[in-house]
């Protein structure tokens, strides 16, 4: 018997990949938030909601304004809705991490 996976909501799924983006697991991103390690499994997992206090210490721990995740949550949605295709969400999120990605100083 085989599991059925639980499709996560876009903006759980923008936040788990853009902290597996980053290079963070899950206790990193737990002590940069200050959110406690199940809570960050939680929300990554769409067992949580992601409320606007969430949202800002995902951005704050990643460096980024709240507004980018959900600009990024946007985007992701708008290809699983016009593709529905795995590999079509992986290399677009990609993309759009670049754009977001802090850039090396020289």
């Amino acid at each position: 018997m085989t599991a059925i996976r639980k499709k996560r909501p876009a903006l759980n799924e923008a936040l788990r990949l853009a902290r597996i983006y980053w290079g963070l697991n899950q206790k990193q991103m737990a002590q940069l938030s200050g959110l406690p390690r199940s809570t960050v499994s939680e929300i990554e997992n769409a067992n949580r909601n992601v409320s606007l206090d969430i949202l800002q210490r995902y951005a704050d721990a990643l460096g980024l304004k709240a507004s980018t995740l959900l600009v990024f949550t946007e985007k992701l949605e708008d290809e699983v809705s016009r593709s529905g295709t795995r590999e079509f969400v992986a290399r677009s999120a990609i993309k759009i991490l670049n754009l977001l990605a802090p850039h090396e100083k020289k």
